[in-house]
């Protein structure tokens, strides 16, 4: 039963992800609100945990798990207003560009990697292949002006959330599954709401702004549920998938394929693209054989 239900839920999960990310589109709701107004939803709806789920003991746990929720409110935000500007097609095609940031950064962390990938020459050329059309492809986008303008922006946050990715692998190391599944969530939210409040209210600049005016308005507190209700059901989606696959880089991939979803929505809903679809589709699937291969 397991082995059936597992590709389902992280297809769900795939889905789900095109969801928040097209409610910043078509909301044009400014990314800071969206995340904070979601997380505030997220905290009150999770804070019950703690009277049913014993809660980790390891402090390195809170400790890593909050500085994750602190660069995941910037990213978020910032991925959120990116595709407010140049659309959500063509995000979900450069997300998956943060495996092979990934990849990288936790072969500088772990070298010793390398001596396994020398005993394994078929696996490593298969390996180096995947690299080789995720570079290749991300070259393609360049030459697309959306594509490439969107590159450029997304870059900090993918940076963002290839750290969190390593983080989180940490944090997961250091915790009982099931605690550690859902207290992520929330203690990554107990800090980043305070963290976001505060620079929206200190903040000058209108890329982390938050103003009760625009907070409180009914077209934002309809956009941030819509967000809140997407990004959770793709998190629950994503975690019990998690627990019933035999390996998580299974499910990474299958969520990896987001960017196909999102050209189906894109035809249902009659949205129109003109960034390169299909270096985004070479990237997507360069990015779950690296996914695959890595597993």
């Amino acid at each position: 039963m397991s082995s059936f239900v597992w590709p389902v839920l992280a297809l769900i999960a795939a889905v789900f992800n095109c969801g928040f990310i097209l409610t910043a589109q078509i909301s044009k709701i400014p990314g800071q609100y969206l995340v904070v107004g979601s997380r505030i939803l997220v905290l009150v709806t999770m804070c019950p945990i703690v009277f049913f789920i014993p809660c980790p003991e390891d402090i390195r746990f809170y400790l890593t798990v909050g500085l994750s929720g602190v660069i995941a409110g910037f990213a978020d935000t910032h991925v959120m207003n990116v595709t407010r500007q140049y659309g959500g097609g063509v995000i979900t095609r450069l997300l998956p560009l943060q495996i092979f940031i990934i990849f990288v950064m936790w072969l500088c962390i772990k070298p010793q990697l390398i001596q396994g990938y020398l005993e394994t020459p078929l696996n490593t050329f298969a390996i180096l292949m995947a690299l080789g059309g995720c570079v290749y492809f991300s070259s393609h986008m360049r030459h697309c002006a959306v594509s490439s303008a969107a590159l450029r922006s997304m870059l900090p946050a993918l940076l963002g959330y290839a750290s969190n990715f390593v983080l989180a692998k940490y944090a997961f190391e250091i915790s009982d599954f099931h605690s550690g599944v859902y207290y992520y969530i929330l203690v990554q939210t107990a800090a980043l709401v305070p963290v976001m409040l505060i620079s929206g209210i200190f903040n000058k600049g209108e890329t982390f702004k938050l103003k009760k005016s625009i907070f409180f308005a009914k077209p934002t507190l309809k956009a941030a549920g819509f967000f809140y209700l997407f990004w959770m059901l793709h998190m629950v989606s994503k975690n019990y998938a998690n627990t019933l696959t035999p390996n998580p880089a299974y499910v990474a991939a299958l969520v990896l394929t987001a960017p196909v979803w999102m050209i189906i929505l894109y035809k249902i809903i009659g949205i129109k693209e003109k960034a390169d679809i299909r270096a985004g589709i070479g990237l997507m699937i360069s990015a779950i054989l690296l996914s695959l291969l890595n597993a």
